[in-house]
């Protein structure tokens, strides 16, 4: 639990770095797309709307990285 609760730590630090308002529209959007196909009974595109939402952060993080490298260092 400790080690998941550090990571998720640094999850959430991200997360808070790139929330702008912009970005704020489109989770929601894309939030809202992943319950619309659960709804549906869609387990297919709900799972595929999720993985692209959570795959996300292989684009957002190392543009954070480089932009806030002090929040990160330390953190391999």
């Amino acid at each position: 639990w400790e080690l998941i609760q550090e990571k998720k730590a640094h999850m959430d630090r991200v997360r808070w770095l790139t929330l702008s308002v912009d970005r704020r529209h489109a989770v929601l959007a894309e939030h809202t797309a992943i319950v619309d196909a659960l709804e549906a009974g869609d387990t297919v595109e709900a799972e595929r709307r999720l993985r692209a939402h959570l795959g996300d952060i292989r684009k957002t993080l190392p543009l954070i990285r480089q932009a806030h490298g002090a929040y990160f260092e330390g953190a391999e």
